[in-house]
């Protein structure tokens, strides 16, 4: 949503409520609902923890989801005066890149591309685990995100290369042009993710016609598409090398796969357009 705030940049009062912003809005009480407090690195969690969550949530006048697949979610946990109260506002389209992918790896090693915070939701040490057990092909990983939220989780993961001699790369603070290079020439986008709201990196990975491996939640399979992707049990490691070893061995599937997220995605809203209608809401509940 960062380029929604700029409609309202004048008029946002900002207060941190863990994963939330709270915008205060011509004296109206707004959520951006991204990330359910109680989803940690698990997907379980009690009804305890979602009425703990509704509760605070009833004294917003709108909540903001980022899409349709994790609203319906929201269904099943939460009582219909919570959902009755949610926009979907989902992030944009960037330009599609001109991209020319021949889905062939001739004498080099696959380059793994992976993005997100790193931490045990987002499955970064099971996605090297799962490479770990792959011989036969020669390959490279590389993990764009933020090290310092989860500090453990990056030092095991560390640990973990070092012993088994693996060629990880760790990036923090890309650009967004040297995050194009590295979409650009990745092979496969690899983010066994138990849970997302959106999964904003793999409408990226999808802009650029990469084979995606993901978690295999019913919000991400409706965000993403279930042609798109290989979704499997992001827990699993057995699962997450065999799809792996799955895309190595067949360029056909790679090119099927990259070529149908892409056109998928295409076929979204720009970030214009999302603007846009963002507006005709705001504009329909008297805000501007």
């Amino acid at each position: 949503v960062r380029d929604l705030e700029l409609i309202l940049i004048d008029s946002i009062v900002l207060t941190d409520t863990g994963t939330h912003v709270v915008w205060q809005l011509s004296l109206r009480k707004w959520l951006i609902y991204h990330l359910p407090t109680f989803v940690k690195d698990s997907r379980c969690f009690t009804n305890a923890e979602t009425i703990h969550e509704w509760k605070h949530m009833l004294h917003f006048e709108k909540i903001i989801v980022p899409s349709a697949a994790f609203k319906d979610f929201c269904k099943s946990i939460f009582p219909e005066r919570i959902i009755e109260r949610m926009v979907v506002v989902p992030p944009g389209r960037g330009l599609m890149p001109e991209v020319n992918k021949h889905y062939s790896v001739d004498n080099r090693p696959f380059n793994v591309l992976s993005i997100g915070t790193i931490c045990m939701r987002k499955g970064q040490k099971r996605l090297l685990k799962a490479l770990a057990g792959i011989k036969e092909f020669d390959w490279n990983l590389t993990l764009i995100g933020d090290t310092q939220r989860f500090p453990h989780e990056t030092e095991e993961i560390k640990l973990f290369a070092n012993r088994i001699g693996a060629e990880v790369s760790f990036r923090v603070g890309v650009p967004e042009e040297e995050k194009r290079k590295y979409l650009l020439n990745s092979d496969i986008f690899a983010l066994p993710t138990c849970f997302e709201t959106f999964g904003i990196s793999l409408q990226e990975s999808m802009q650029f016609g990469l084979p995606i491996i993901t978690g295999n939640h019913q919000i991400i399979v409706g965000s993403v598409g279930a042609d798109n992707a290989i979704f499997v049990d992001p827990l699993s490691i057995a699962q997450i090398q065999k799809s792996l070893r799955y895309l190595m061995s067949n360029p056909q599937v790679r090119s099927k796969l990259g070529n149908s997220a892409r056109k998928t995605v295409s076929e979204r809203p720009s970030w214009a357009k999302i603007q846009e209608f963002f507006a005709r809401i705001l504009e329909k509940e008297g805000v501007c």
